[in-house]
């Protein structure tokens, strides 16, 4: 009887394990026929309708081409440096004064730990903060005397100053007031397509001091 008993038990979990492989099969047999079917549907609506499946797949491709190339706060990091060096490597009298300015700024709110990343996948958006980022005094960091600080993380610091922003020095702002302000004061760059548009526009003729050629005579600016 003890034998038999072993030999039935053996018998279910044998048969327990191919019905569980028949049902594997099964579902893959299924899911390769679902695939195998929204393929020859897709191939019928491209033979169809050509132009619409090409402005689909030109939108997907530069979607994927935007999203592959934002830059991200390393390169944010790299470019600053490397133009600081640009200009340092430029005499001071053809530096170009808003370019200095510019990049100065960056390295200065940079060094004190208030420059902000928000990574929103097709833009990278630097951003201003009030506070450093070491700074720990509670009532320098508290959401209910800053709701617009970046220790709430940097896409929600972000949105937060665009929601809650005012500036002390200022009388109450209008939604479209305040959105005006931290566009103008806060944002310090957006990256897109590979490059940081702010910094590349900075630089522009970083070499040519405008103010050293005003006070030249028109015979003396070289035609």
């Amino acid at each position: 009887m003890g034998g038999s008993d072993e030999l039935g038990r053996v018998s279910n979990k044998l048969l327990t394990h191919v019905c569980r492989m028949n049902s594997c099969v099964d579902y893959f047999k299924r899911l390769g026929n679902d695939y195998i079917a929204v393929f020859r549907d897709t191939v019928g609506d491209i033979t169809k309708r050509p132009g619409r499946a090409c402005l689909i797949f030109l939108a997907g491709a530069s979607a994927t081409a935007i999203y592959a190339s934002c830059p991200h706060e390393s390169a944010f990091n790299a470019q600053l440096l490397s133009y600081s060096v640009d200009l340092w490597d430029t005499p001071s009298d053809l530096q170009s004064r808003p370019a200095v300015a510019h990049i100065e700024s960056c390295l200065i709110r940079r060094s004190h730990g208030q420059l902000r990343h928000a990574n929103l996948g097709f833009l990278h958006v630097v951003w201003r903060d009030d506070r450093p980022r070491p700074c720990a005094l509670y009532s320098e960091i508290c959401p209910y005397n800053y709701p617009a600080g970046g220790f709430t993380g940097p896409i929600r610091g972000l949105i937060n100053c665009f929601l809650y922003d005012q500036p002390r020095d200022l009388p109450p702002l209008t939604a479209l007031q305040r959105i005006s302000h931290v566009l103008h004061n806060r944002i310090v760059d957006v990256g897109c397509l590979g490059r940081f548009w702010f910094l590349d526009a900075a630089m522009v003729d970083y070499d040519i001091n405008a103010e050293e050629w005003a006070y030249k005579s028109p015979a003396a600016v070289p035609a």
